[in-house]
């Protein structure tokens, strides 16, 4: 997801791809929360917009490379992780060892990073995703799950917004946005102001129409 700029390299080469989602707002909200934090409230108006776009355009980036892609959902990773893992075993053409179940590196466990601070040794069976809604305007969710309708639906995913569609909606900010124009403001970081103003810009260049209807790649299980 943060490298599918890079595949444009690989023209030449004959590879499949093995594509892991999760609930958009989940994602976005996982995202902002824990960068936030490690970061000390200080999140560049680069990195956001880098992120929201992989979120809302990382599936259909992906596809233009035309190559057979393999979706996981992380939440079945949890919560059906034999059944994925099995299927996952059958596409690579490996062997299923019980030693999948644990997240672990060259034998060490592996516990995350400084960032998710989640110290897991393995599945969670009982894994539900956490979405902070204080981050979001309602009319955040709105246009968000507007614009990802298609996804949504195609993976079985929540749409939590009771607002109509509206097309006003497309041209606000979003709040975290307007988090990051205030902060900068008030630090007089100039530089940041007025890149959060342009990538706000980008954002709407890309989200101004409705994304096309595509044929999703199922999710393996």
């Amino acid at each position: 997801m943060h490298h599918i700029f890079r595949l444009k390299f690989l023209d030449n080469i004959k590879y499949e791809i093995i594509y892991m989602i999760r609930d958009p707002l989940a994602l976005i909200s996982s995202f902002y929360i824990h960068w936030n934090k490690y970061n000390n409230n200080n999140i560049s108006s680069w990195f956001y917009y880098f992120n929201i776009h992989r979120v809302l355009r990382g599936i259909y980036d992906l596809m233009k490379y035309k190559k057979k892609i393999h979706v996981i959902q992380l939440e079945k990773l949890h919560q059906k992780n034999f059944k994925v893992m099995k299927k996952f075993c059958k596409i690579a053409k490996i062997k299923y060892e019980k030693s999948m179940k644990k997240s672990s590196y060259h034998g060490k466990i592996w516990w995350g990073d400084a960032i998710s601070k989640k110290y897991l040794n393995g599945i969670n069976p009982k894994f539900k995703n956490k979405i902070d809604e204080k981050i979001f305007f309602e009319h955040d969710i709105n246009n968000i799950e507007n614009y990802l309708k298609d996804f949504i639906t195609n993976y079985k995913y929540i749409f939590r917004s009771k607002l109509k569609k509206n097309s006003l909606y497309k041209f606000l900010p979003f709040k975290m946005e307007i988090k990051i124009l205030f902060r900068t403001a008030s630090s007089f970081d100039l530089k940041n102001f007025f890149l959060i103003i342009y990538y706000y810009l980008k954002r709407q260049f890309f989200m101004r129409s409705d994304n096309f209807i595509y044929r999703f790649p199922k999710s393996i299980v």
